[in-house]
């Protein structure tokens, strides 16, 4: 079964003060982590790797970076400043892994919000949906954010033709989205795959499937 990291922060809780932040799209991870160095001043590191081994495995260069921007500042940007060479993870769900330093010291890291708090990486994307059931037909919408509203969301039905829609996607990745004109509502989950569900208009209903590219 493939594993898709959670987007946001993660930490190891028994380790407060440091943390990670994960983020990218399809198979792409970003890390960034902020942390100190040996002597306690505050040092930032950004990772971009490629998942792989179904998601469980991730290996990037720790880029270090220092000399940016202060907080209300005016903009200066920061400089790299080397690579304190490669760090890992070991992904062993959506929300835990085992993070290795370059040093080889390892901890186990976990989701800030483990218990589902925004949708995992690559979700974003333009979503191609059929609906099939006491009607059937298609509609499609976009992705572009981890929750909110979608966007550019219509569709034809084969009983009551063209119509537009609306939908919105929660913290926990649950699509909802309303057929304007069919009454119709449909609802599904979005997985590393597309989102499948059911929808259902008074008395009417059936099953949704939605790839992703």
């Amino acid at each position: 079964m493939a594993i898709s990291p959670k987007v946001g922060a993660w930490w190891n809780p028994n380790e407060s003060g440091r943390g990670f932040v994960f983020d990218g799209s399809g198979t792409t991870l970003a890390m960034q982590a902020y942390t100190y160095d040996a002597s306690g001043a505050p040092q930032w590191y950004l990772a971009v790797g490629t998942l792989s081994n179904n998601g469980t495995t991730w290996v990037a260069n720790l880029e270090k970076y220092s000399g940016g921007q202060c907080l209300g500042c005016v903009y200066k940007p920061a400089q790299s400043v080397g690579s304190d060479g490669q760090v890992s993870v070991i992904f062993t769900s959506d929300t835990t892994g085992v993070l290795t330093m370059p040093n080889g010291v390892s901890t186990p890291i976990q989701s800030f919000f483990p218990a589902g708090a925004m949708p995992t990486v690559g979700y974003a994307g333009n979503y191609q949906c059929v609906f099939d059931g006491t009607d059937s037909g298609s509609f499609s919408f976009v992705m572009s954010s981890a929750f909110g509203a979608v966007s550019n969301c219509s569709g034809r039905s084969n009983f009551r033709g063209g119509f537009l829609c609306t939908g919105q996607i929660s913290s926990t990745g649950l699509v909802t989205t309303a057929f304007a004109s069919t009454g119709a509502v449909a609802t599904g989950q979005v997985t590393a795959t597309g989102v499948t569900g059911t929808w259902i208009n008074t008395n009417a209903g059936g099953s949704i499937s939605c790839s992703r590219n």
